[in-house]
């Protein structure tokens, strides 16, 4: 397990979604701080204090950047990628990473 990202890891194409996955959450991540901090700013402008509501959306917001942080440590080790194209290895490593992030669900399955 190498800590550093492969180039040819992270090109599209039929076999490989792993860099739309990439995309997708740093997409996610930045949206998510910039309306964040644009929230606290103008709350802070306007009212001088932060209210419970800001309080919560900032418990959301970290909730949402751990998970996200979650996705990409899969994505690093195969998420996104066709089985046979990872080693077993990385495949285990993507599949409990992604478990962890569920609450331990099994994925496609229906409650």
């Amino acid at each position: 397990m190498s800590e550093a990202w492969d180039g040819p890891r992270l090109i599209i194409n039929s076999n490989n979604k792993a860099a739309l996955v990439v995309i997708v959450t740093a997409v996610g991540i930045s949206w998510t701080a910039l309306t964040l901090v644009i929230r606290i700013v103008s709350k802070l402008h306007v009212k001088r204090t932060i209210g419970l509501e800001e309080l919560l959306v900032v418990v959301a917001s970290f909730s949402a950047f751990c998970s996200s942080s979650c996705l990409l440590v899969a994505v690093k080790h195969g998420f996104g990628q066709r089985t046979k194209e990872v080693s077993v290895d990385d495949n285990m490593v993507a599949l409990k990473v992604k478990s962890r992030e569920t609450g331990g669900r099994r994925l496609g399955k229906r409650d």
